[in-house]
């Protein structure tokens, strides 16, 4: 028997539930790939510790075993699920906003893609100091690792110095005590903002791809209906390639603000945003043209 709170209550429940879920699943699947993109980024071309991703693999795998390769997990576990209910709730409430104000009732591209950008700036505060946080953790070499290559970069001195870390506690505490909120843990704010902020082209990616496939299997998005499972994840999949096509720079940035290449990271964030406005007015084309 179900109550009245319990109808004004479980919808906001579930989705969050399903928000949350999602995040786990997430990083569940992707964070060995996670590991080895982040250290092969804070090695840098300059040192021999690894030769390629696959070597990268191979090496982990040699002398930390499959746990290497989900090092710094906990973090993001338990906060990207978090994190993923604040983006998704504060996009819906952001996209909301921006058409009630011109009295439409169905959202554009270009809502979609202005709302990543708020978003993606807000939860930018939340990301940081997990981000740095994992990413400690993530180059955490075994001292079998340590020993072999010439390192010289921010990986090997981690390395070199053995398990610094217990854990994501541990680490957090150590780096808020040596060296602050601000040059600590929310160290590399600004490239992790401008990397956020490119979720422009997941959002409107996502509803590019998912109005070309709905006019070429015959389906009426603008009606209520939806698109199969398969297409829906093939949709998402092409919009998860624009925004890594978008980000990964900037992603990489991280490290470079860490050697301090501001400069560079300032005029990413510019030449992102110039970028958003004209991909978000061909996207729009596209699309119009597609649903002629």
């Amino acid at each position: 028997m179900t109550t009245d709170s319990d109808n004004l209550y479980w919808p906001a429940i579930r989705k969050f539930l399903s928000g949350y879920n999602s995040g786990v699943f997430l990083v569940l699947a992707g964070h060995p790939f996670d590991t080895i993109k982040v250290r092969l980024q804070s090695e840098g071309t300059l040192s021999t510790r690894f030769q390629g991703p696959m070597h990268c693999v191979r090496q982990t795998l040699a002398h930390e075993g499959i746990p290497g390769l989900y090092k710094g997990m906990a973090a993001p576990l338990f906060a990207t699920g978090g994190i993923n209910c604040v983006l998704f709730g504060t996009q819906y409430n952001v996209v909301q906003h921006l058409i009630g104000r011109e009295g439409r009732t169905v959202a554009k591209t270009t809502d979609h893609m202005k709302g990543a950008l708020i978003t993606g700036a807000f939860i930018s505060f939340l990301v940081t100091p997990m981000e740095g946080i994992k990413a400690k953790l993530q180059v955490q070499y075994a001292a079998t690792s340590s020993s072999s290559g010439t390192g010289g970069s921010a990986g090997g001195a981690a390395g070199a110095g053995g398990r610094q870390y217990k854990g994501p506690v541990d680490c957090f505490l150590k780096v808020l005590r040596q060296q602050g909120l601000q040059k600590g843990i929310y160290r590399g704010w600004l490239p992790v903002v401008a990397s956020r902020m490119s979720n422009y082209s997941y959002f409107g990616g996502q509803v590019f791809f998912s109005g070309l496939i709905a006019s070429g299997v015959g389906v009426q998005l603008d009606q209520g209906e939806q698109l199969p499972v398969g297409y829906s994840l093939i949709s998402g999949g092409l919009a998860g390639c624009t925004y890594w096509l978008s980000c990964y720079p900037l992603d990489v940035s991280e490290y470079w603000l860490g050697a301090g290449g501001v400069l560079v990271v300032v005029v990413c964030v510019g030449v992102l945003l110039v970028c958003c406005w004209c991909v978000a007015g061909v996207l729009q084309s596209c699309l119009q043209r597609s649903m002629l």
